[in-house]
């Protein structure tokens, strides 16, 4: 692992890039153009896959009730320190899951006790840690059967009702202790007002309405025309009220009534005491011997109490993993796309051991401060609990460099990135020099070259002259299956740029440009809009294919044969 690491690190300078970039991509390696002197920038990766184990240690505490059926189980672990000493291993949780099944009486954790509380080993069986289940530790010291403090044994205390006091039977405060009450509703009166008159024995006369006069009307003939009737309006005194317009209450006696609340005794039942004059605690005990006492709520009427000091040891798993740079930046790649060069399930092996003070620490160089760094963010520690006890690690370094190219038709910069340089490399292209959009501006120029084109403007043959020339400059550097350094460096010098040319010009450039296998050049290929260009297009073939210090015989056998065309 560690040679591994060492041979990712090793050197990787401009040169190995560039041979790199050829062997695995030779049609593109072919367009570009690299500075001189360039400086690579350089990132590692280094892949971290982190295994460990951790124990972390709890100082429970249980006080409870000494019940009968816990009186077994609480026996073995009596004694003190004479019996077990300072700290002492439990062979049974029996107690534990009684108090827990059988009262729901939970343990009290303290995670931060004093050291001496920890300061016992860790279970281990042929050197390992025995990390399904450590066994218990309980401290004698403090693990006890007492008498309860608050009964002082006696199972039972004076009733804690402020109104019983102990007396479980007092008489009724409310009532005086005789039993009843005098009535709210009547005051003991016994008879209260009639509701229907108020009690004025009077009620308003139904049959007038209270008004003490009735309506009578009489039909009467005209004195003019027997044929005509007139009503006349006569009003006579009400005989059911004598014209007094109230008649006596039927339903009461001068205006009063029996009580309805008490019946008419002016007395009712008390309510605290139900009658009996006395009040009797619910709370406490009514017999001879225990009268006015109740449980004692802490020891629960055992008259004892115990208590149980333990430690438990819980065994931690953690898995992690990391993935870091530490190198150079590179802003244009993704950490994922380096991320799938890391080989995710190689195979951990034991750096680190920390089991009863055996340490033995064994972390290369590139994975301590990673180890020491993974630690801290687990909150583990080697010095205490949460205590690391063991760390297996599987780490690789990904080397990626960046690189920066002109590409030697458009002449526009690009990024590219080799990740993994020493071991299966990946070349990443960072943006698309050949990426041909079509947009407005486009669309404005395949116009202008329409029209250029009926009407052979100026522009329109010299743009016709640059493109069969760069055709032929293509044709003459792929010639020899060669494209030096300075071909490519003259190429783009006299291409200068595409700016010019509409979307499907530059793809059918960039197709010639990748095509394995050239078609034959045609009249039509070498025709140019004056005899002085086409003179002056062979003198700059000539000085591209003797750019590399070599006409070589392929070379000059292409230009003779554009010669003959051009005638």
């Amino acid at each position: 692992m560690q040679e591994k690491a060492e041979h990712q690190l090793k050197d990787f300078d401009i040169i190995e890039a560039r041979n790199l970039i050829k062997s695995l991509n030779s049609g593109e390696f072919d367009k570009m153009i690299f500075k001189e002197n360039q400086t690579l920038k350089r990132a590692n990766f280094l892949y971290v896959k982190y295994k460990a184990e951790s124990a972390s240690r709890i100082y429970n505490r249980l006080d409870f009730p000494m019940h009968i059926t816990l009186r077994s189980s609480m026996a073995v672990l009596e004694g003190g320190v004479s019996a077990h000493g300072e700290k002492a291993i439990m062979t049974s949780n029996e107690l534990i899951r009684l108090l827990e099944s059988s009262y729901s009486i939970k343990p009290i954790a303290d995670h931060d006790p004093a050291g001496m509380y920890f300061d016992f080993p860790l279970d281990v069986e042929n050197s390992d840690l025995v990390s399904d289940k450590q066994r218990l530790y309980f401290i004698p010291g403090e693990t006890e059967v007492s008498t309860c403090l608050d009964c002082t044994g006696e199972k039972y205390i004076t009733c804690q009702d402020s109104a019983c006091n102990g007396n479980h039977e007092w008489p009724c405060i409310d009532c005086d202790a005789k039993g009843v009450l005098t009535c709210n509703n009547c005051a003991g009166a016994k008879r209260v007002d009639c509701s229907s008159c108020n009690g004025s024995n009077k009620i308003s006369c139904r049959s007038c309405g209270g008004d003490g006069k009735k309506v009578d009307k009489l039909d009467t003939l005209s004195a003019i025309n027997s044929s005509s009737r007139s009503t006349r309006v006569v009003q006579k005194t009400c005989k059911s009220c004598s014209g007094r317009g109230q008649i006596n209450c039927s339903g009461c006696n001068n205006g009063k009534v029996t009580c309805s609340t008490c019946s008419g005794n002016g007395k009712v039942t008390c309510s605290d005491c139900n009658g009996l004059k006395k009040i009797t605690c619910s709370e406490c005990y009514g017999d001879k011997e225990k009268r006015g006492k109740i449980d004692c709520p802490v020891c629960k009427a055992n008259g004892e109490i115990g208590t149980l000091s333990f430690v438990e040891t819980l065994i931690t798993r953690y898995n992690k993993e990391k993935f870091i740079n530490i190198g150079d930046d590179l802003p244009d790649l993704d950490i994922e796309k380096a991320l799938l060069h890391a080989n995710k399930n190689g195979k951990v092996i034991r750096m680190y051991t920390n089991i009863n003070d055996n340490i033995n620490s064994n972390h290369h160089d590139l994975v301590r401060l990673q180890a020491e760094s993974l630690r801290s963010e687990l909150g583990l520690k080697s010095d205490s609990f949460e205590k690391v006890l063991t760390e297996d690690v599987y780490y690789e370094v990904v080397p990626c460099v960046q690189l920066t190219y002109t590409h030697m038709l458009t002449n526009t910069e690009h990024t590219l990135s080799i990740v993994n340089v020493h071991d299966k490399p990946e070349l990443v292209f960072h943006s698309q020099a050949e990426e041909v959009k079509k947009d407005f501006k486009n669309a404005g120029k395949a116009v202008g070259g329409l029209f250029g084109k009926l009407f052979k403007t100026k522009k329109f043959k010299g743009k016709e002259d640059k493109k069969n020339e760069i055709k032929l400059m293509i044709y003459l550097a792929k010639a020899d299956g060669i494209i030096e350094d300075q071909e490519k460096a003259f190429l783009a010098d006299k291409i200068s740029n595409l700016d010019d040319f509409i979307a499907s010009e530059k793809k059918d450039l960039f197709d010639l440009m990748n095509m394995r296998d050239l078609p034959e050049l045609t009249a039509s290929d070498v025709v140019f809009s004056t005899t002085e260009k086409g003179e002056e297009v062979l003198v700059d073939l000539i000085k591209l294919a003797s750019s590399d210090g070599d006409l070589e015989p392929r070379e000059q056998k292409l230009i003779d044969d554009i010669k003959v065309l051009m005638n």
